[in-house]
């Protein structure tokens, strides 16, 4: 077996507490919210242009 890992047992179990009493949201509610860059600014959507094609026909 690899090396065992070693952790807080005091942390763990109040993260788990808090992720427990944490009223669950619908996906409606998670997708809702804008998604942030690391430094807390929300990130702009990207946007994708349409590159014009020539027609199979020629």
């Amino acid at each position: 077996m690899a090396e065992d890992i070693m952790f807080d047992k005091d942390k763990l179990e109040a993260v788990l507490k808090r992720m427990i009493d944490a009223k669950p949201t619908t996906f409606k509610e998670a997708v809702a919210k804008p998604k942030l860059n690391k430094d807390g600014s929300p990130r702009k959507k990207k946007s994708v242009q349409k590159m014009d094609r020539p027609s199979p026909q020629g």
